[in-house]
């Protein structure tokens, strides 16, 4: 059949070495190559072979035949054929190379991965091209120490949420490979959390808070873990302070057991508390209070706890929000 196939089409020869080339580039191509040379390395595996595709749309038998390839030897039509089709395949390997590499990348860090703390040095984002036409390139400079004791210091490429999420001087958690430690994954970011850790990395929402106090004081950094990457806790003679700095993410728990939220999850309890569990509310304004030109209190009655939420306007024109959680 390829005998016959070969015979009334020479040229298809091309399209049979594309295939081994693709499927060599594909499975023997060290991850390595990939992580140096990223989008250089893809384009030019699906630049070679779409233009082998394209030797056998043109019906060339020989590289030679290149040189006296002709467009008024071909119909319109058939330009269209010979142009696109090599077009598309290449379009479509450079995508299927692009996510397999960076699958194959995933699968290794998770199979012999190392984890261990990295503290972010610095970072650059650069917006370069035309108006019409922007691109965006973001990095990080990490440092970290190998389970050997040696010290490394890396940059790569981050997208925008990892970027905005993190600060210098951070310190985050990384997975990397112990035999080449320039290939490393931040535990940062939803999509890395999720496929490193196996977790949600989804914010704290209401009945988290309903667990937590009902928790013991070991069991709560346990299940915070399981909820979110980046958590961090103080304790002193007050109580418990639990931060993450990667969700701004704050509360504390104090020696009465009482849970003082800050952050965004206090900015707006309507959101935050389901309508369906208040069954009293009652809200309370004052002046001149303290710091506050205007402190505004409301108190919310559930079946199991008693929140407040303040909200206050201070001297030089600040807003500052806070809840205080307390079990009945």
């Amino acid at each position: 059949m390829l005998k016959t196939t070969f015979l009334k089409n020479p040229s298809a020869k091309w399209s049979l070495i594309s295939l081994g080339l693709f499927l060599c580039f594909l499975f023997f191509t060290p991850i390595t190559f990939y992580f140096s040379f990223n989008f250089w390395l893809v384009f030019i595996q699906a630049f070679i072979c779409g233009f082998l595709i394209f030797l056998t749309t043109a019906k060339v038998r020989r590289f030679t035949d290149l040189y006296n390839l002709n467009a008024k030897d071909y119909e319109s039509s058939d330009i269209s054929r010979i142009l696109l089709i090599p077009f598309f395949v290449s379009i479509i390997l450079f995508f299927l190379f692009m996510n397999y590499y960076e699958f194959k990348i995933y699968k290794k860090i998770e199979r012999e991965g190392v984890i261990t703390n990295a503290t972010i040095i610095n970072g650059q984002r650069v917006i370069s091209g035309s108006i019409r036409r922007k691109f965006e390139k973001i990095e990080l400079n990490v440092e970290f120490k190998t389970k050997n004791g040696e010290v490394k210091n890396y940059t790569t490429k981050v997208d925008r949420e990892i970027f905005e999420s993190v600060s210098k001087g951070l310190e985050v958690e990384i997975k990397y490979l112990p035999e080449t430690p320039e290939i490393f994954k931040l535990i940062v970011g939803n999509e890395n959390v999720q496929k490193i850790k196996g977790i949600s990395n989804r914010n704290l929402e209401f009945t988290d808070f309903e667990k937590i106090i009902k928790l013991n004081p070991i069991d709560i950094s346990e299940y915070l873990s399981s909820i979110s990457e980046g958590w961090k806790y103080l304790e002193d003679e007050q109580g418990v302070y639990y931060e993450n700095i990667l969700k701004n993410e704050f509360f504390a728990i104090s020696k009465s057991e009482e849970i003082i939220v800050k952050g965004h999850l206090a900015t707006n309890p309507i959101f935050f508390i389901p309508k369906d569990k208040i069954l009293n509310e009652k809200t309370q304004s004052e002046k001149n209070i303290g710091d506050y030109m205007i402190l505004t209190t409301r108190t919310f009655e559930l079946k199991d706890m008693q929140i407040l939420h303040f909200l206050g306007i201070n001297k030089k024109g600040g807003v500052e929000t806070s809840m205080i959680i307390t079990k009945k």
